[in-house]
């Protein structure tokens, strides 16, 4: 029997489709059904009930389901062991992460973390949180760095430190010409630069807003955008400030190409996990960047870097 059998059951067991587990293995649906039929022919039980319109797991497919991602996880388990009696640490690793939640400062760890290990190459996806949790349930990527609101019971998380977030803006602002920190009633009149649906920046700012009885169409929004450089460059621009994690521009602040604006009673901040799949097992290299990772230190390290250095 093939472990890469077991996963594309696996994958049809989560989508409930042939053609959906096809897409996502990047097989055709023939190779799919060839794969579960020789598993049922293995077994000698009909692992799923197949109809026009779905695909339900058998009995004996349920019991497959249950022990399929132990054996794969004992495979992978035994696979590392062979490859630590040569002391090597080498593979590649897909990993996500929002620019809310870390894409600005994962460049700088995952920096630090090839010059310790150069012989695992990392693949950075960097999108909203809601797409990444996807590609982390759907096993395209095997990690990632994303806000707390988009946890769900298929994913497993370590804390990380939260992310600070200020209002931005231009050395032209008006704003930046007063002294002291501005009302929150002046937020809503300044030209804003938000980020997208999805967009944990957003996300929180919504909330916070929320919670003093008010909303985001109660802003100025005069631009939206989908990319963190979109979005800092519109802000440079003098297009309109922006809420943004204040680690993600710190040379931006020590040019004085954008200034910090304080407001009375404004605290936001992203609180964020690192995260990998319960379903899907984890491979040696991003286990190796996961315990890297999941050091507090190094995420606050680089923090306290920017905020005293600006």
């Amino acid at each position: 029997m093939r472990f890469d059998y077991l996963e594309t059951f696996l994958a049809v067991a989560e989508k409930k489709s042939f053609t959906e587990a096809a897409s996502l293995l990047f097989l055709s649906q023939t190779a799919v059904s060839f794969q579960i039929k020789t598993l049922e022919a293995y077994y000698g039980k009909t692992l799923f009930e197949r109809s026009h319109h779905s695909v339900v797991l058998t009995d004996a497919g349920k019991l497959l389901q249950k022990d399929a991602l132990d054996i794969l996880k004992l495979h992978q388990k035994t696979k590392e062991a062979m490859g630590d009696l040569s002391r090597l640490t080498y593979g590649e690793c897909f990993m996500g992460g929002s620019f809310g939640a870390g894409g600005p400062l994962l460049p700088f760890l995952l920096n630090l973390f090839h010059q310790k290990f150069p012989k695992i190459s990392i693949h950075l996806d960097c999108q909203c949180c809601p797409k990444i949790a996807q590609a982390l349930s759907d096993g395209v990527i095997g990690l990632a760095v994303i806000a707390t609101n988009y946890l769900n019971k298929n994913l497993e998380s370590y804390p990380l430190p939260s992310e600070e977030c200020a209002l931005v803006s231009s050395p032209n602002c008006p704003q930046i010409k007063k002294q002291g920190p501005i009302e929150f009633k002046d937020l809503l009149e300044m030209p804003l630069v938000i980020g997208g649906k999805g967009c944990c920046v957003r996300e929180e700012l919504h909330k916070l807003l929320k919670s003093s009885g008010l909303d985001l169409k109660d802003l100025n929004i005069v631009m939206t955008v989908h990319s963190f450089e979109a979005l800092k460059s519109a802000v440079e621009e003098g297009v309109g400030t922006s809420v943004m994690p204040i680690n993600s521009v710190p040379e931006e602040i020590k040019r004085g190409t954008l200034n910090v604006i304080k407001i009375k009673g404004f605290n936001l901040a992203i609180d964020r996990v690192l995260v990998v799949s319960k379903l899907k097992p984890l491979s040696h290299a991003c286990q190796v960047l996961l315990n890297f990772l999941k050091s507090e230190d190094l995420w606050i390290r680089k923090g306290n870097i920017n905020l005293l250095h600006p």
